[in-house]
């Protein structure tokens, strides 16, 4: 039974950080789309993003996932009981927002720090594309196993005794 709610987990990370390293890749493209060089700070540039990049992220990985676990649970496709660490769709919310809310202070210095080590000069736009893909992933894989462990605990079915024959 623990293999399948770790397995559950995995899928929903999985599918969480190809989602999101989406999402940043179109949010990359609308804004900074024919732009040669893109500045790491200041006005346009790659880090002033970082803050709704990591929010954004942060808040889809702790919301979405546990809310399709307690779909499949809802519709009985578990193939095991999970206890409910916080009951209510207002708590799920809330818990969604202070996950996005560490994950924006957390991965806005982690983003700085990066995009200064790795990139000396500017980035073009390949580079920014490949670079926030890739964090939008690494926030993701971050935070959803996270938020899934917090919002649930697989219910342990007490052994039978043993007899004494």
């Amino acid at each position: 039974m623990r293999e399948l709610w770790h397995r559950d987990v995995l899928r929903e990370t999985g599918v969480s950080a190809i989602a999101n390293s989406l999402f940043s890749i179109a949010f990359v493209f609308v804004v900074f789309h024919g732009q040669p060089k893109i500045p790491i700070a200041g006005p346009g540039g790659l880090e002033r993003d970082a803050f709704l990049q990591c929010f954004m992220v942060g808040l889809m990985s702790a919301l979405i996932a546990p809310i399709v676990i307690r779909s499949r649970e809802n519709a009985g496709k578990l193939g095991y009981e999970l206890v409910h660490c916080f009951t209510g769709l207002f708590t799920l919310y809330v818990r969604a927002v202070c996950f996005a809310i560490a994950a924006m202070a957390a991965g806005v210095l982690v983003q700085a720090f990066l995009l200064t080590a790795i990139f000396p000069l500017s980035p073009n736009f390949r580079q920014a594309l490949v670079f926030k893909a890739l964090f939008g992933a690494g926030l993701a894989l971050s935070v959803t196993p996270c938020a899934l462990f917090s919002a649930f605990k697989q219910r342990q079915t007490p052994e039978p005794p043993e007899s004494t024959d």
